[in-house]
């Protein structure tokens, strides 16, 4: 058995586990049937795997599906804020051009040091430094928080978070997948929230629990 430790975040697709370590590096094992290990043509890996090697792991997240032929998408980001994907890529969820399966970890260019990401089955959220959230992937509900109808490869400006709560994500590294429209005064006058569950759009301002817990408490 290859020893793997010092381990700082697990997470999966539908069948493979995925393993970053204290190193940077990044490691795998389970099902390589759409080659989200490697690119032989071995299906399966019983033992850990080293996939690639970054500066540091700051942030992952894997998205999986109960339908057989959704193996998954996999975001993780460095610390140096660089964001690098694989897996699943038929909406364009993770920012990658004129292919459906992405099988090397891929770094997508940033508009800046992102600092927190989430997404969903289809598309991807990223907060960055400076307090501004980008998304692409999947637009069929509103969850992207831009003009497009479709979907886009390339991140889009959603909003400019005001300081309260730019500062409170910033603090916790988390965001949920919202998508909201702020009005002059900074009160969020509309929200997409894209759960699993449910997708909702309100045109008044409420109260909303996101998926990682998060109040968002109006002015």
């Amino acid at each position: 058995m290859v020893p793997i430790d010092s381990v700082v975040s697990v997470f999966c697709d539908l069948a493979t586990v995925f393993a970053a370590r204290a190193d940077g590096s990044v490691w795998a094992w389970g099902s390589n049937q759409e080659n989200q290990i490697d690119s032989s043509t071995n299906l399966y890996y019983d033992k850990p795997r080293k996939m690639f090697q970054t500066p540091g792991v700051a942030l992952t997240i894997g998205t999986s599906s109960s339908f057989m032929n959704v193996f998954g998408s996999m975001r993780v980001v460095t610390v140096d804020g660089e964001v690098w994907v694989w897996g699943q890529n038929d909406k364009n969820q993770l920012g990658v051009s004129n292919t459906k399966r992405v099988k090397m970890p891929t770094k997508i260019p940033m508009p800046g040091k992102v600092i927190a990401i989430t997404g969903g089955l289809y598309h991807t959220v990223v907060l960055l430094e400076n307090g501004t959230v980008w998304t692409w992937g999947d637009n069929g509900f509103g969850q992207l928080g831009n003009l497009y109808y479709n979907n886009t490869v390339e991140p889009v400006k959603a909003i400019d978070l005001p300081t309260w709560l730019r500062s409170a994500l910033v603090r916790s590294h988390h965001m949920p997948s919202c998508a909201t429209d702020l009005s002059t005064d900074g009160a969020i006058t509309r929200i997409v929230n894209s759960t699993a569950t449910m997708h909702r759009v309100s045109t008044q301002p409420f109260r909303c629990l996101c998926h990682v817990d998060l109040y968002l408490e109006w002015l």
